[in-house]
């Protein structure tokens, strides 16, 4: 269905939307007039471009508490507000919470993120497709219990399985509450955390995807579970203030296409009994062995 978005001139157009602000809401929407629908989009000063291979944006300018209505009116004619777009709140620095409405059943690839002041997230009870569980000021995507999007104040319950991608980034936390029951942290997902100092990740964890906690520059100290057997790429990448790593798992986790970029005194501990299988393992071996360390000595 074509889309059209408000104009100032109150006209409608049948063009791409122009990102013009509704005034009486405070945010800005692209509509569909065929079903009545709106989804909230990124301020207009949000730009996008490239240099050389590189891309770049503008970070939304959205500001303070917002509550995203379940409709809105346009021309007297009302339109339930389903979705939310690409980048629509990415890089707010200044956003402090947000609530989503029972009506919204999309949110598009990096739609909030880069958020360092955002606390509070909730999620209306009568939304089918998404949800707050527990309290946890996130949003978790109800049917694969995907963290999609997190706060300063999320934690991530026991029946949460997964951290999708970009999902806590730039966020301020200094600690991170992770229950039993997650199996895995998607790419990305808790990278450029400015004031983290320590991570657990709990034994139910398996799998560690690419820059998963990447370029973290206040990080000292992570303990990973008994039960991961991989990790992708740059899982550490660019975390200068790195101490030390507890790996709990008896086998040392396969590291694919590893990119260990951490200071290089940087202690190991794993368990007691397997310090001769991490020092001869062809990438923990490579990275750590001469300061490979069983528990007993911590």
């Amino acid at each position: 269905m074509p889309l059209f978005s408000c104009k100032d001139n109150n006209s409608v157009s049948n063009e791409e939307p122009t990102n013009q602000k509704l005034p009486a809401s405070e945010l800005y929407y692209s509509f569909d007039y065929g079903t009545h629908t709106a989804t909230v989009i990124k301020t207009p000063d949000v730009d996008t471009g490239s240099i050389g291979n590189l891309s770049y944006y503008q970070p939304s300018t959205y500001s303070g508490d917002i509550v995203i209505p379940s409709t809105v009116i346009y021309y007297e004619e009302e339109y339930t507000v389903t979705g939310i777009g690409e980048r629509a709140f990415t890089g707010a620095k200044d956003l402090h919470s947000l609530h989503i409405p029972s009506t919204i059943d999309t949110i598009a690839k990096e739609a909030i993120l880069d958020t360092p002041n955002l606390d509070y997230i909730t999620v209306d009870s009568k939304n089918p497709k998404f949800d707050s569980r527990y309290k946890c000021n996130a949003i978790i995507e109800t049917k694969t219990n995907t963290l999609i999007v997190g706060s300063n104040y999320t934690f991530i319950p026991s029946n949460v399985y997964k951290i999708g991608p970009w999902t806590l980034n730039g966020l301020s936390f200094e600690t991170l509450e992770i229950q039993e029951g997650l199996k895995k942290i998607d790419h990305h997902s808790l990278q450029n955390l400015r004031n983290l100092k320590t991570i657990t990740f709990p034994s139910s964890l398996e799998i560690i995807e690419e820059d998963a906690l990447a370029r973290c520059p206040s990080l000292k100290t992570v303990t990973i579970g008994k039960n991961v057997n991989k990790i992708v790429d740059a899982f550490l990448a660019g975390d200068k203030s790195l101490e030390t790593i507890t790996c709990l798992a008896i086998t040392p986790p396969q590291w694919v296409l590893a990119n260990v970029d951490i200071p290089q005194n940087v202690i190991l501990y794993v368990p007691d009994n397997s310090v001769s299988s991490y020092i001869n393992d062809e990438v923990w071996g490579k990275y750590f062995k001469d300061n490979i360390r069983p528990i007993s000595t911590k």
